[in-house]
């Protein structure tokens, strides 16, 4: 199958500064500015409540859609010296896609008053930040398709109590650095994934899905 390549176009804008008190009217707009701004490829995100499971756990699907690059400028590590270079090859290839990170949260009040508390559903694995990162895309109809099913458990919505539920969405690059502090660097440094750099989001959302009244609460078994 083709690698896919985003379309991400530019565009340019012209800026002026404009002083209508200014001492004659030949001074009173400045000379053009041009800025170039790009454009980063379309995101539809769909979070989709499948209903109650028969223990009462919550059951939801993230699918996460749109144009994206497959592939970066090649680099083979299994052409360079060295007796570990199937792995290198293998973390290599964590830089190849773009990375869809989730973190789920409950919300209870607004403004200075809110108070947000990490969630742990079923089926997602967090890391220190409460985040998940999904697995690598799918290819459906010329577009890249992000997806992971997981659950609240009756438990936690008790726990929790009356509030809404938020996911947020945030779509990051993973890049090798263009410096390192230690030099020389070995390869094992180079292809360590823990060495890779995350980009800021390319794309984020925030989405609530579920909004838990006492009522909606006394239902859960």
């Amino acid at each position: 199958m083709k690698p896919i390549r985003a379309s991400e176009p530019f565009v340019r804008f012209g800026l002026v500064r404009f002083q209508k008190l200014s001492i004659t009217q030949d001074i009173m707009v400045s000379e053009p500015v041009t800025v170039i701004m790009q454009l980063l490829p379309q995101r539809n995100v769909d979070l989709i409540d499948h209903g109650v499971s028969e223990n009462g756990a919550r059951m939801l699907e993230l699918v996460v859609r749109g144009m994206g690059s497959l592939d970066i400028k090649d680099l083979d590590p299994g052409t360079l010296p060295g007796n570990e270079t199937s792995q290198w090859v293998k973390d290599f290839d964590l830089l190849r896609m773009p990375k869809i990170r989730l973190a789920v949260f409950h919300e209870v009040g607004i403004g200075p008053s809110l108070v947000r508390t990490p969630c742990d559903p079923e089926g997602l694995q967090v890391d220190e930040l409460g985040q998940t990162v999904l697995a690598e895309a799918e290819v459906e109809n010329d577009e890249l398709v992000w997806k992971i099913d997981f659950t609240l458990p009756s438990g936690l919505l008790r726990d929790l109590g009356p509030g809404r539920f938020v996911s947020y969405v945030e779509e990051v690059d993973r890049r090798m650095p263009a410096t390192y502090r230690p030099e020389p660097i070995s390869l094992n440094t180079m292809f360590s994934p823990d060495k890779f750099e995350t980009s800021g989001p390319r794309f984020s959302a925030r989405i609530a899905f579920l909004e838990t009244t006492k009522e909606l609460l006394e239902t859960v078994p």
